[in-house]
């Protein structure tokens, strides 16, 4: 095995110049959720020049490439997202955020950490298992699923009750940002709604109506205290819950509104659910004697396919305990590999590894050189360095999963 894992990482170094290629040509590709079509391409040509056993993109848009295993249809994945979010506003940004500038020994561009250059790197050390001449026991499956950005775990649930629905999927590695670090959590994320309802009037006469605006202040006041008594998991922090947009209709100067809708950003922790979560809400507003509706936000999508679905806003929590066999795994693999040891850590946004999770049960860890603090700010980039050394250490990780 020494002398396979040789000839990987001597693969991967062969490679380098593709994958800095692949990297650059991808941030200069935009993909915006919905709109992820010619990055979804892009990728699918380099997997076929490279050799992947089978490669395609499925109804709603995600990416599948292949290397086949000798046991049939058990299979370790690892996972990205083909979307990013909007570069903002341009006057920010040292380059054009397409235009794949490298300097300081960075690559620059919205996407670039999040999660494009670990999509490249997975591409490329997939591919040099492969040229190595490793066999694999497992196959490996690259999968990069659209409008992951949107919160809904859209691609990722098509993906799994679908496409890829006959497979046994052991555990998925996620290109997620970490730093070369080993994550194993993250808190789950819901977009809930809370409505009042009142009785509009003329404003010059507010007693001839019900404010919807007046109603929704007492739940404001209800809803600051109630975010300081929510749970806390010893790893993953503290359950949060905090207003993001509000808004009323009909929303006329001189007019009395009779409806009022507040947002709400929930993080959940283990053993938290929707349902638990709304349903806590709604009791809280009844025991208080505030009348109001709880309910997820629901949003209907398109992706690029032209596929359409309402959907909604939910990502569940992420943890995997840190003794588990994958986590050990990866841990031995990175450090032979790159010399280096991970740190254990933890994600502060969420990803669609909790709905994987969630849903069948599936170990799952992230593991990537992209750094978090640079994912959707200004002036992203990805250190070169990280993404020849992740590309490594991916190569081994798969040599270590499927072998």
């Amino acid at each position: 095995m020494l002398s396979s894992i040789n000839d990987v990482l001597s693969a991967v170094e062969k490679l380098e110049d593709l994958l800095v290629e692949l990297a650059r040509r991808s941030v200069q590709t935009p993909s915006l959720s919905g709109e992820e079509g010619k990055y979804a391409d892009l990728l699918l040509g380099y997997m076929r020049d490279l050799g992947y056993d089978v490669v395609y993109k499925d109804h709603v848009g995600n990416v599948v490439g292949e290397f086949y295993g000798t046991e049939d249809q058990l299979a370790t994945m690892f996972n990205t997202h083909l979307d990013h979010v909007d570069p903002g506003n341009l006057e920010v940004w040292r380059f054009d955020p397409y235009s794949g500038e490298i300097g300081d020994g960075k690559l620059y561009g919205r996407g670039a950490a999040d999660t494009k250059g670990a999509t490249a790197a997975m591409i490329i050390a997939g591919a040099a298992v492969a040229k190595a001449g490793v066999k694999l026991r497992r196959s490996f499956l690259m999968t990069s699923v659209v409008m992951e950005e949107m919160g809904e775990c859209l691609g990722m649930r098509h993906l799994m009750l679908g496409t890829l629905k006959e497979r046994q999927i052991q555990c998925i590695v996620s290109g997620e940002a970490t730093s070369l670090n080993i994550a194993i959590g993250h808190r789950g994320r819901a977009e809930l709604e809370i409505s009042t309802r009142g009785k509009t009037a003329h404003a010059s006469a507010p007693w001839r109506g019900v404010n919807a605006v007046y109603k929704m202040a007492s739940i404001l006041l209800e809803l600051e205290k109630a975010a300081e008594q929510l749970p806390e998991h010893f790893f993953l922090g503290k359950a949060t819950m905090t207003v993001t947009n509000i808004y009323c209709k009909p929303g006329k100067y001189s007019i009395i509104p009779d409806q009022c809708t507040i947002y709400l950003d929930r993080r959940l922790i283990p053993g938290e659910s929707l349902q638990q979560v709304v349903l806590a809400l709604q009791q809280l507003l009844q025991e208080k004697g505030l009348e109001a509706e709880v309910k997820p936000r629901e949003v209907e999508e398109q992706t690029y396919t032209g596929y359409r679905e309402k959907a909604v806003k939910y990502m569940p929590p992420l943890y995997t305990d840190p003794q588990h066999s994958l986590v050990q795994t990866a841990r031995k693999a990175v450090e032979s590999s790159i010399n280096y040891t991970p740190e254990i850590i933890k994600w502060d946004f969420a990803t669609d590894l909790g709905w994987a999770a969630e849903h069948f049960k599936i170990p799952s860890i992230g593991f990537s050189p992209c750094e978090e603090h640079l994912a959707h700010t200004e002036n992203e980039y990805i250190r070169l360095d990280y993404l020849k050394t992740a590309a490594k250490a991916y190569a081994a990780l798969i040599v270590a999963l499927c072998c």
